[in-house]
């Protein structure tokens, strides 16, 4: 979790070994992506409020396929969140052999699942909508990253206290 455009898909994509959520230099992450690791990749689109956006499941599908569907419907919410207001934020499962576990050393106990969890950023200070879907993972260890370019040290700081809440 941390501020927009701070570099949380690309840390994502760096954990599964894949460029499989998208990644820009403005606000792309919409709603919660979770990649659960399994050998078989696959892609759920869930049903949402008002989704504008192809919603289902995707078996033996592509790094490049997960890629183009997530950034579609991710584009779409974008796009329409302001102008619908029953939209729903999206919510993705991917299946995917991500190298965090695969290449790993890691003896984790038996029946133990490990999830790796893309939330949208804050924008700014009582960003409500980005804030209730990131409230509702609070069961998990949370990196956090921000945007070390920032100048204004008082919204570094205001961000990141509100991240931690």
């Amino acid at each position: 979790m941390g501020t927009t455009s701070s570099g949380k898909s690309t840390l994502v994509n760096l954990l599964c070994g894949a460029e499989i959520v998208p990644v820009a230099v403005s606000e792309m992450s919409a709603g919660a992506v979770t990649i659960e690791y399994n050998e078989t990749k696959s892609l759920i689109i869930h049903e949402t409020p008002g989704a504008l956006w192809e919603c289902g499941e995707w078996t033996g599908i592509s790094d490049e396929r997960i890629y183009e569907r997530l950034y579609d419907v991710m584009i779409s919410y974008i796009d329409n969140r302001e102008k619908q207001a029953n939209l729903a934020c999206p919510q993705s499962t991917i299946s995917y052999p991500f190298r965090l576990i695969k290449e790993s050393k890691l003896e984790l106990p038996r029946g133990v699942k490990v999830r790796i969890l893309d939330l949208p950023g804050l924008a700014y200070v009582g960003d409500e909508g980005n804030t209730n879907v990131i409230k509702q993972c609070r069961e998990a260890l949370c990196l956090v990253t921000y945007n070390s370019a920032e100048t204004d040290k008082e919204k570094v700081r205001s961000l990141l206290q509100e991240v931690v809440e």
